[in-house]
């Protein structure tokens, strides 16, 4: 029967807690103090808890914030050092455009001055050719003949000329 008492006590209090209105003054005081004692507990418990979280976040953020900052910094001065890069990388493909079209400009002054060589050998190849043309076609027995009849007159008169005096 213990077991009853007992079991009777417990449900007595629960139906108390339960059932504010057939409550005496006294019981609700000592139920509302105990109620607020348990608030006060799990409100410090929280209030603890979330001093502990900001706490952690705190040094987190005090830990991390300078890598940050610093991870920044370096990424702005590699970006500055790329940008400087490609400017370069774009000068030079400026200056080798030019120097390319410099080129081309000398390697058309070059195809027209072969150009005008290849003329020149072909009109001096033809002249030559009509020159060998006419050199082959000389008599030269007619010539021989020619220049000593020329020597024989003309060597009476340079020995007239020859005793004249001067």
């Amino acid at each position: 029967m213990e077991e009853n008492g007992k079991t009777a006590a417990v449900e007595e209090k629960k139906t108390k807690k339960g059932d504010l209105s057939g409550m005496s003054e006294h019981d609700l005081l000592v139920e509302l103090v105990r109620s607020q004692q348990k608030t006060e507990t799990k409100t410090n418990i929280l209030a603890l808890i979330l001093a502990v979280f900001v706490l952690i976040v705190s040094l987190g953020l005090c830990i991390i914030l300078p890598k940050v900052v610093m991870t920044i910094d370096n990424i702005n001065t590699t970006i500055t050092g790329i940008d400087t890069a490609v400017t370069s990388f774009s000068s030079g493909l400026t200056e080798m455009k030019t120097a390319l079209g410099d080129a081309q400009g000398s390697i058309d002054g070059i195809d027209e001055m072969v150009g005008n060589v290849n003329k020149l050998v072909v009109e001096n190849t033809e002249n030559a050719s009509s020159a060998i043309d006419n050199l082959s076609n000389v008599d030269i027995e007619t010539l021989n003949e020619s220049i000593k009849n020329l020597h024989d007159i003309v060597e009476p008169l340079a020995n007239f000329f020859n005793k004249m005096p001067h």
